[in-house]
């Protein structure tokens, strides 16, 4: 069963002994999920804080119910929600947010975050243990302990992943925010989806999920892409993605890269994540230090045509999603290798078609 925290106001004492957590009906919207339901009460609690971009983020832990939810205030500890939203104030819902746990399909969950100037995201840490599994593994990347190959490995992952600020709370890279309008498309990569450890209840839902995955190694969880000429933006969500088979897959790219057929900027935009994913699959041919289970990879480049910022012109591809990740493996990471290699295999099957387009198009 879940509990929905409903708040409007929390305040903060200066001393442990004297914080508490005020709620009332009156906001609509949860702040946090809890295993048990009870009614809106005072409530104790203790909290982990750090400070970014001027405001102080509050990790509070609740000591009667034993579990986690996150809130933001100012300084002051104190927090002034949103009238419309029930979040605090300075804080929205990231509208790029393509997959994963949305309030769309679970409304009990918060969703990504977005500070006001977009540079930081804040994604809610899933329940133990797969939120302690990717806090662990963003832990492990930005520290400065490792030596050797294991160091340049990592010190080279780290261009592949989105920037760690904290330890208690996954404030992120805004991996979108040099982009005025960007087209994004989450793929989730290798065969196999589920841990080694996995039930076999378990093995069978996720086959169950994309019965094909087995043998591309790959599946679409969704896109968002920006059309210049109607002003409009196309949405496709993780249930799309599960009806896709290979035969489907140029007209997925067309629509992804879509320019309103100027070929010549669809043929650069899929050059550039041709180059930052084997860059990718670069690394993960040499690396043997961790095995990553149902982990993604996110493209994204400039949709406004217009835009003249050189940054948001390049397109990017970021690994995303560790919940599942495994350490000090000391063998290559063949699923995710598969996954990968295919995914560039189709991606240069459409990059070859486009051409041939352009071609008969000159001609």
């Amino acid at each position: 069963m879940i509990i929905k925290i409903y708040t409007r106001e929390v305040t903060f004492g200066t001393s442990p002994d004297s914080r508490k957590l005020l709620k009332n009906r009156k906001s609509h919207k949860s702040l946090g999920c809890f295993a048990s339901k009870v009614k809106p009460q005072k409530m104790k609690v203790g909290y982990f804080s750090i400070q970014f971009c001027g405001s102080l983020l509050i990790y509070i832990f609740s000591l009667q119910y034993n579990n986690l939810f996150t809130t933001c205030g100012s300084l002051s500890y104190s927090v002034e929600m949103n009238e419309d939203s029930a979040l605090p104030d300075r804080i929205y819902p990231f509208k790029y947010q393509i997959a994963g746990h949305h309030p769309s399909t679970k409304p009990e969950c918060i969703g990504v975050l977005v500070y006001e100037d977009e540079e930081k995201v804040l994604k809610p840490l899933q329940p133990k243990p797969r939120g302690e599994v990717e806090k662990g593994f963003y832990e492990n990347i930005w520290n400065d302990d490792h030596v050797g190959e294991r160091r340049q490995l990592i010190l080279e992952l780290r261009k592949f992943v989105p920037k760690f600020y904290v330890h208690s709370f996954l404030v992120l890279d805004n991996l979108l925010k040099f982009y005025r309008q960007p087209c994004v498309m989450d793929v989730k990569i290798g065969r196999q989806t589920w841990e080694p450890a996995a039930t076999l209840q378990r093995v069978q839902y996720e086959l169950k999920k994309y019965p094909i995955i087995h043998k591309i190694g790959f599946r679409f969880l969704g896109m968002s892409v920006y059309r210049e000429l109607n002003n409009e933006r196309i949405t496709k969500d993780k249930e799309w993605g599960k009806t896709l088979y290979p035969e489907h897959f140029n007209d997925v790219f067309s629509t992804f890269f879509h320019t309103d057929n100027i070929h010549a900027t669809t043929v650069k935009r899929v050059e550039g994540i041709l180059m930052e994913v084997k860059a990718i699959e670069k690394w993960f041919q040499r690396q043997r230090l961790f095995a990553f289970y149902s982990s993604s990879i996110l493209l994204a480049y400039e949709g406004e045509a217009s835009s003249t910022s050189i940054t948001a012109k390049k397109p990017s591809v970021h690994m995303i999603d560790f919940t599942h990740v495994y350490d000090d493996t000391d063998k290559n990471d063949e699923n995710y290798i598969f996954g990968l290699k295919n995914f560039i295999f189709y991606l240069e099957n459409y990059l070859s078609d486009v051409k041939s387009d352009q071609l008969m198009i000159h001609d």
